[in-house]
């Protein structure tokens, strides 16, 4: 008997068994006692948050969808993350991703997350519904670019477990899983040399989103390479709350010119307004704008090339980051 439904908590230890086994198989070993410790490695409930096809007592395929939380320049999200999708070799074909992935899409919006995100090959997901986003610098950072900024002066910051500490311990900021910040930017190479220094790496990517332009500009103006990706896929649910987020964000950086424009999607409206470095995003009329399916909009919002692709609408203003 094959079945399709949520994982039961007897299940747990089959849970870890499988996507270890599966993820082993397909990347290199692994094991998310260690990889994922949060979820994973202690009393946290998992098996609440997976979705599995079971056939005749036997996990065949599961995926996650954990809730996550977020502000967003004053607008609070509400996202979910699905992880550890994997089938087993064996049962590849089968479909049974199609099942678990409508079951977690009727669930988010049921639930009334704002937008799900996962990683992943684009073409895989993109018949899900998803949508490369998320844009991000990424900037290098070499040992070589750190003496030649700093010179003959020693770091005044010391890396420690994520932490950036001055001499007498105070904490000036983070840099943990390549995302920086500090309360001062012009102590950029410094933190990059801490990292660089604590940890013997031969290099430092950072990523950083296109709205914090405090720290583009500060290690920009000594990092080795600069490329622009994305790092994320992205389902919106209510584009509204999701649009004055992103905007938002960008308003708050200064990188929003003033302006308006409707979008329309399949015939659900919503006109957005920039004026004096803040944006609005208000109910419209569908007559006043071309109607976009979901995934056009969706590439208008988040795609590096939206400008391209889309290019009626306001410069500057996309793509949007969360």
């Amino acid at each position: 008997m094959l079945e399709y439904r949520k994982a039961r908590a007897e299940e747990a230890a089959d849970i870890l068994d499988f996507i270890n086994y599966v993820f082993s198989q397909a990347h290199r070993p692994h094991d998310f006692k260690k990889f994922n410790p949060a979820m994973y490695g202690g009393d946290y409930p998992f098996w609440k948050e997976h979705y599995v096809a079971v056939r005749d007592g036997r996990i065949k395929a599961t995926l996650s969808v954990s809730k996550r939380e977020s502000d967003c320049a004053g607008v609070h999200l509400t996202r979910a993350h699905i992880g550890q999708v994997s089938v087993h070799p064996y049962e590849r074909g089968e479909g049974h991703m199609k099942h678990l992935m409508r079951m977690a899409d009727e669930d988010m919006a049921a639930a009334g997350y704002d937008y799900a995100e996962l990683n992943g090959l684009r073409q895989r997901y993109q018949y899900f519904g998803y949508t490369q986003g998320n844009v991000r610098y990424m900037l290098d950072v070499t040992p070589t670019n750190i003496r030649h900024t700093l010179g003959e002066a020693a770091p005044r910051l010391i890396w420690q477990d994520g932490r950036l500490l001055d001499g007498e311990g105070v904490q000036h900021g983070t840099l943990n899983g390549g995302r920086l910040t500090l309360d001062d930017y012009s102590l950029a190479a410094d933190a990059c040399a801490a990292y660089l220094n604590a940890t013997g790496a031969d290099s430092l990517r950072l990523s950083v989103a296109p709205y914090e332009t405090a720290c583009l500009r500060a290690v920009g103006a000594f990092c080795e390479n600069t490329t622009l990706q994305t790092t994320m896929q992205y389902r919106v649910y209510h584009f509204d709350r999701v649009l004055l987020a992103g905007l938002g964000l960008r308003a708050a950086a200064g990188l929003l010119p003033d302006g308006e424009a409707t979008l329309n999607v399949e015939g659900e409206a919503w006109h957005m307004v920039c004026k004096d470095g803040k944006a609005t995003v208000e109910p419209g009329d569908p007559a006043a704008a071309p109607m976009l399916t979901k995934m056009q909009a969706q590439d208008l919002m988040f795609s590096p090339l939206s400008r391209a692709l889309y290019p009626d609408m306001p410069a500057e203003w996309f793509p949007i980051s969360l």
